[in-house]
């Protein structure tokens, strides 16, 4: 069950990435980014953001305040990177 899931998970990615040009550009060379800017170039839920954070398969975002978290630019940018060879998934 897990299969299926998982493969339909990395079929919707990449059709995802494969139809939309490398956005790589478009990310700020350094910084930080909310989740919701997250969402713009990954676009899944936010339960799958975590649940991948908590399986080490991606960056885990640093902590800025008590209750606020953002993405180190340059970790999203490898991140994609890596979606774009097929490892991130």
């Amino acid at each position: 069950m897990g299969d299926v899931f998982q493969r339909k998970q990395r079929t919707l990615l990449q059709m995802t990435i494969s139809s939309k040009p490398p956005i790589t550009r478009e990310l700020p060379e350094n910084g930080l980014l909310r989740l919701p800017q997250v969402l713009q170039y990954i676009p899944v839920s936010r339960s799958t953001v975590y649940s991948k954070i908590k399986t080490g398969a991606w960056p885990a975002p640093v902590r800025i305040s008590q209750r606020v978290v953002a993405w180190k630019a340059s970790d999203i940018r490898n991140l994609l990177e890596r979606f774009e060879q097929g490892d991130a998934l």
